[in-house]
Parts: C-alpha cells; structure tokens; sequence
C-alpha cells in the first residue's frame, strides 16, 4: 500500500514539477503565493518529487 501511494504522489508531484518548468507563468498563476519564486525553485521541486517516487522503482 505505501509503495502504491509513494507512487501515486510522486507520479503527480513530478507532473506539477514538469508543469511548473513548461509553463512557470501559468503555474504562477494557478497557484495563489508563489508568484514571488524564482524558476529554481520550479527544476529543485521536480528533482525532489521525481525522488519520492524512485525507491518504488522496481
């Protein structure tokens, strides 16, 4: 069950990290607070959710 649900979060975690670096004036928009963020923030929150899904690798 966790390695389902680490999959299932990591999976929609990494797409709003894919989101934010496509399209950053969008996802500033769609997400109130943020529009003070720099784009790094946006390549460091797609590797760290690209992570949580990567010991359910096998």
């Amino acid at each position: 069950m966790r390695k389902i649900l680490a999959s299932i979060l990591g999976l929609l975690l990494a797409a709003n990290g894919v989101f934010m670096l496509a399209d950053p004036t969008a996802w500033y928009g769609a997400v109130p607070g943020v529009a003070m963020t720099a784009r790094s923030t946006c390549i460091l929150c797609a590797i760290s959710d690209a992570l949580i899904a990567w010991p359910v690798r096998r």
